[in-house]
Formats: structure tokens, sequence, C-alpha cells
């Protein structure tokens, strides 16, 4: 196997012809900078002074829309709050997913707390049927048991 010869890379660079850098250099018009920087109105930059942040908005300069929104967004986080703790604090440590002083220090974080809570951190439901409760098979709401050809769970 013969291996494959490369190009002289020097003989074939001093056979080509090279644009003048130089010349072209020479001869394009740069734009005067100096005269730029001199004609522009830079903004004064006065650094002993603090910034001026936007001022807060006071109640009464929202809009009777705004005001509304403001109430139902704040009844609806604590009564998501509520809600999840009141749920929280009558479960077992069985039925929570982890920790439930975890579940606890999460539940004040607003929004992502309860919601977390209710969607990952439940096994089970709360209230389980007295049927289940007494280790009997589930029946009808009113007690009764259906009797069918199908062997299959019964459906509510």
């Amino acid at each position: 196997m013969q291996m494959k010869q490369w190009p002289d890379v020097k003989s074939w660079a001093e056979g080509r012809q090279w644009p003048d850098v130089k010349s072209w250099a020479e001869h394009t018009q740069w734009p005067d900078v100096k005269s730029w920087t001199e004609h522009t109105q830079w903004p004064e930059m006065n650094w002993s002074k603090k910034p001026q942040w936007p001022q807060k908005k006071r109640w009464s300069d929202f809009s009777t829309m705004q005001r509304i929104c403001v109430i139902v967004m704040g009844v609806l986080q604590v009564g998501l709050l509520a809600a999840g703790l009141w749920d929280l604090a009558h479960r077992k440590p069985e039925e929570v997913r982890g920790d439930k002083r975890f579940w606890w220090g999460l539940m004040f974080v607003n929004w992502i707390g309860p919601i977390a809570y209710f969607t990952y951190g439940r096994k089970s439901s709360p209230f389980p049927t007295k049927a289940v409760e007494q280790g009997e098979p589930a029946g009808h709401l009113d007690g009764t048991e259906e009797t069918s050809e199908f062997a299959g769970p019964t459906v509510i």
C-alpha cells in the first residue's frame, strides 16, 4: 500500500498571486471616527444620584377589574392553602409520599406548594367507603349487592 503524497504547501503559496492588502487599505474610505464622536450627543452620567425606580402602585391606582382579579386570585390562593393544610393534617404519614414536615413547609410556597401536594404528595383518597374500611367488597351505595353473570367489578 502506497502512502498518499501531500502537496508542498510552501511551493504552492509562492506560486500564487496574493492581493496587495496594504494598497487596498490605503485606498479604502474609512469613516472619520473622531468627527463622529465629537458630533454625537452622549448622555451625561451622574454617578452621584441613585437610580429612580418606578413608583409602587397603590390600591387606588388599580381599575375595578384589576381589583376584582386581585381579590379573586387571593381568595383562590388562600383557599388552596387552607384545603391543602387541612388535608395534610388529617392524613396519616403512610398516606403521604415523603415526609409530612416537607409538605408542611412546601405548602406555604404560593400556588406551587398546594398544587404539588395535591398532585404528587397524596397516595390515596382521604374518604374511603365504609365497605372498604370494614374489609367488605364494595357494593352499591344503598348497601345491596348486584348479582349478575358478569364476574368483574361493579361499576358505579
